[in-house]
């Protein structure tokens, strides 16, 4: 079963195991966004990043994929880390 890290703490991560089966498409690009505005990004999290994105570009078209990205950041509002 795929593993994927998710949850925030503060200004921390604090990394919890979830099934990615029960994450949506929404939760993974929200986790995704907060984890590249942090700077407290370690070599683990970083080759976490980048096989995800490989991931999400495979499943969905490039005009595609940029377009769900905004609709998503416009209907939630999702707000950068500070």
């Amino acid at each position: 079963m795929e593993i994927y890290f998710l949850c925030r703490k503060v200004n921390f991560f604090v990394f919890l195991l979830v099934p990615l089966e029960i994450i949506n498409f929404f939760s993974l690009m929200r986790a995704k966004f907060i984890m590249i505005r942090s700077k407290r990004l370690s070599k683990s999290v970083r080759k976490f990043i980048r096989t995800q994105k490989a991931r999400i570009r495979s499943e969905f078209p490039q005009i595609e994929h940029e377009q769900k990205i905004k609709e998503l950041f416009e209907k939630f509002k999702i707000p950068a880390v500070r």
